[in-house]
């Protein structure tokens, strides 16, 4: 029995969509639409923060080199300048922190005996030492690399002394009275500090205990390194004109020992004499903290003067340098092609300009 309304012709029937394929065409259109929303987001965002990609990218590279575009006088030198000199026959790692438990053996007798243990490779904590020599209008700074690869040398020009503050008639010292007063009289009790007084005073105190006295030895990472200062200034050409280059950091030694049953974690710092050790877990537990690790990838730069994980981490950081001073300027021309939007990619990248000079101009002001 046929349906009293007309029946649908065939032609009809085939030429409707299918449920399933209008369905498909709107997820379509919306992906479509959400799509265009996130390359337009990632093409303005872009203008806008082109100039904080270039400051990032350049200043990374900056810090990653540090003798590059120097705004001070700076030379480097190789490890040539360093042959015949004590630091070219000094003892590794191993060696030295062999020489530190012997010593530490002779001092403590009748203690438990210290032997080194593998534990911990015996390692520096750095790459790095300074010196520096106070000259007539400038300040030479020198840096060595541990593992004997050369150096840098720093001139800086001496600031002159400040001038007295003026202090207002009508300031108050927090003890009442003159402040200008008050300051002159601080000034007069803090001179006697040298006087002979306060030399006897120091003279008076008990000296330490002979095994208590800063370690320093004989073939010692500081010895060597100031030992190896003077010709090396001869080398350079640095004139002293009577002055010292002096040693001002050297890094820690650390390494493991065992003394008896324990395990301990050492750290001896060669220009100090002093020896720090703490049970065998404690230190490395005091870096386990991830935010701390992450924060410290964040701020490593600098090549170590070595081949190892910090010498590539600093390829990395020039790669990354390249790359963003890449994006920044390629995002242009990209933007440049695409007709349509130019009036508006011009407008955010004026606003962009505009905000990073205000913003640099506030920065000058705040961290001069």
């Amino acid at each position: 029995m046929s349906s009293p309304q007309a029946a649908t012709p065939p032609e009809a029937l085939a030429n409707r969509p299918p449920r399933v394929f209008r369905r498909r065409s709107k997820v379509h259109a919306w992906l479509h639409t959400l799509l265009m929303v996130v390359r337009r987001s990632h093409l303005y965002l872009g203008l806008l923060l082109m100039p904080w990609a270039l400051l990032y990218g350049v200043t990374g590279y900056l810090f990653n080199h540090p003798g590059h575009f120097p705004d001070r006088p700076l030379r480097t030198f190789g490890p040539s300048l360093l042959e015949g000199t004590p630091l070219s026959s000094l003892d590794g790692p191993q060696g030295m922190a062999e020489q530190v438990v012997e010593a530490l053996n002779r001092r403590f007798v009748g203690s438990e005996r210290i032997s080194l243990s593998s534990a911990v490779a015996a390692h520096y904590s750095s790459n790095f030492l300074f010196a520096k020599a106070e000259l007539p209008g400038k300040t030479v700074q020198l840096l060595l690399y541990g593992n004997g690869d050369g150096g840098t040398v720093f001139e800086q020009p001496r600031s002159p002394a400040p001038a007295p503050a003026k202090t207002a008639h009508f300031a108050i010292a927090p003890d009442g009275g003159n402040a200008a007063e008050s300051r002159v009289q601080a000034g007069a009790e803090a001179r006697p500090s040298h006087s002979a007084d306060a030399t006897s005073a120091a003279s008076e105190q008990p000296p330490l205990p002979p095994h208590r006295a800063p370690l320093h030895l004989e073939a010692g990472l500081e010895r060597a390194a100031q030992g190896s200062l003077p010709l090396l200034a001869k080398r350079l050409g640095i004139q002293l004109g009577g002055e010292e280059l002096r040693l001002t950091s050297v890094p820690d030694l650390e390494f493991s020992v065992r003394s008896g049953v324990e395990e301990w974690t050492v750290k001896y710092n060669a220009l100090a004499g002093s020896i720090v050790a703490a049970p065998a877990p404690s230190l490395p537990q005091a870096s386990s903290s991830w935010r701390r690790f992450l924060t410290q990838m964040h701020v490593a730069h600098g090549y170590a003067g070595q081949e190892g994980a910090r010498w590539l981490w600093a390829i990395v950081v020039d790669v990354m340098a390249f790359v963003m001073v890449f994006w920044g300027l390629s995002g242009i021309a990209m933007w440049w092609q695409l007709k349509r939007i130019r009036p508006w990619g011009t407008v955010a990248l004026c606003v962009s300009l505009t905000l990073a000079l205000l913003l640099g101009m506030g920065m000058f002001e705040a961290i001069r």
